[in-house]
């Protein structure tokens, strides 16, 4: 099923320009690029509502997440997406069951389906129509460890920069079959949030030779523990990593302080809410210098006390830290109003209340 067969143009220039998005997934740039495109040469209404959601999209990206701006900006992309999403999707719409539901992201599709939809006999032509091509991220539901394999050749995911199985029941074998998948390359985001794979499952997967595009991952109760921390920090890949999500795991603090240890000159973003981690670990995280690109900092639900907080309240890095959350730590409120000094409205505290990781 070609665009064109669906009574869609077939149109070589949007195919380019959404390849180089995907390939350059942070260069907001590329998206305005296309949506200027959308507004010359577009068919129409149609074009003309999709590069607005592309402008607005990235217009949202690129403010604080508590900018009383985002709100306008969200109820304008919602209304375009309840008008428009029908004909955005063209040939998806039919293929697209009970299940599936789609969504914008900075202007492209973010698509949730069940495991057995990607196992369908069709998917070959969809996945080469302009409508797919606009899809960039993909999660995944129900899948277990004897699906995962079932995925290696299904063409939808040769085309995603970002996949997602939140809340499946991926376990270390799991894992290892997913490390020799070849659409991993394409990756630039890799969620496995709520799956048991565990310290093996994530030591196979980071052996795999195919995540050299990746640049966020997140492992939110994963079953890890303080042996994740040395498989993490050895990885090649870590020091390409601008977002890393591991709460909800059993890390501790020479989880923690192993990570602390290793350069991330890109990492911007590092949750590592209810680890168990202590004054140790939290201290090593003070001292950490390879990191001068953070920004948020997710220390919430472990065990810091005064040590910690005294150790952040001086340490010579995070100038670039614009969101310090340590809600649910024993912190003394000497030791608060020291940071409150230092970090000023940055920095969350215990007994406060707020939002959660962009």
């Amino acid at each position: 099923m070609s665009s064109a067969s669906a009574g869609l143009p077939d149109r070589p220039d949007v195919r380019i320009l959404l390849g180089d998005i995907k390939d350059n997934p942070g260069e907001d740039r590329l998206r305005l690029i296309l949506a200027d495109w959308l507004e010359e040469n577009g068919a129409g209404p149609v074009d003309q509502a999709r590069a607005e959601v592309i402008r607005v999209g990235v217009a949202q990206a690129r403010l604080p997440a508590n900018a009383p701006e985002r709100f306008e900006l969200n109820l304008r992309a919602r209304a375009l997406q309840h008008q428009w999403m029908n004909a955005w999707l063209g040939p998806l719409g039919a293929f697209f069951g009970a299940g599936t539901t789609v969504a914008c992201v900075r202007g492209l599709l973010s698509v949730t389906l069940p495991a057995s939809r990607c196992r369908s006999q069709t998917l070959s032509a969809l996945a080469e129509s302009e409508a797919w091509q606009w899809v960039e991220e993909v999660s995944i539901t129900s899948a277990r460890d004897d699906e995962v394999v079932q995925l290696r050749n299904c063409p939808l995911l040769r085309s995603i920069g970002a996949l997602a199985f939140v809340g499946n029941q991926i376990q270390r074998t799991g894992a290892r079959v997913l490390a020799e998948m070849p659409w991993l390359s394409r990756l630039f985001h890799l969620d496995l949030t709520l799956n048991p794979i565990g310290d093996a499952g994530l030591q196979a997967l980071l052996a795999s030779p195919r995540l050299e595009h990746l640049t966020s991952l997140e492992l939110g109760n994963c079953q890890l523990t303080a042996a994740a921390g040395p498989t993490l920090a050895e990885w090649p890949g870590f020091a390409r990593l601008e977002r890393l999500i591991v709460w909800g795991n059993r890390l501790g603090n020479s989880g923690i302080a192993a990570l602390s240890a290793a350069a991330a000159p890109r990492l911007a973003v590092l949750d590592v809410r209810g680890n168990t981690v202590g004054d140790p670990g939290g201290s090593a995280l003070a001292r950490a210098r390879s990191w001068p690109a953070l920004r948020e900092l997710y220390l919430a639900d472990n065990q810091l006390g005064p040590l910690t907080a005294e150790a952040l309240a001086i340490a010579p890095g995070f100038a670039t830290l614009t969101s310090l959350t340590l809600w649910g730590n024993p912190i003394s409120a000497g030791s608060a109003a020291r940071l409150r000094e230092r970090f000023g409205r940055r920095v969350h505290l215990p007994g406060e209340r707020g939002g959660g990781v962009s």
